[in-house]
């Protein structure tokens, strides 16, 4: 499955699993004729809550969706200037998973990382 694109991926995934263009759009959300285009554009603008949508909608993991592929460069929030690798994507994916406490400490250790950093405690090579 190497080297398909995120557009192809969806219609894979889709008729994986018996869906029609029609359901699957509205199992997440959006309106045929938008799942179509994702389904025939070759975009990078896909945001990665739609294809965790798909996933959520099929019963797979945002890894399982990429598995195989090249490294994918999605915006994952419109608003964002950069672009998100598989490294955290597969991260951000796996701390919302998280429950809360967790979470909450995760966060707190990522601030005293950061603290480190800082103070030249922490050499990231």
């Amino acid at each position: 499955m190497s080297n398909i694109t995120v557009a192809q991926r969806i219609r894979q995934i889709r008729e994986t699993h018996g869906m029609t263009l029609e359901q699957l759009a509205t199992k997440i959300d959006v309106d045929p004729s938008t799942l179509s285009r994702y389904e025939s554009t070759d975009t990078r603008k896909i945001a990665v809550s739609v294809i965790q949508r798909i996933c959520s909608a099929v019963g797979i993991t945002l890894p399982d969706f990429f598995r195989g592929m090249e490294e994918p460069k999605y915006q994952a929030v419109p608003e964002l200037d950069q672009f998100l690798g598989f490294d955290e994507i597969v991260l951000l994916n796996r701390i919302r998973h998280l429950p809360p406490p967790l979470k909450k400490q995760f966060l707190q250790h990522l601030d005293y990382l950061e603290y480190l950093k800082k103070q030249g405690g922490l050499s990231i090579d």
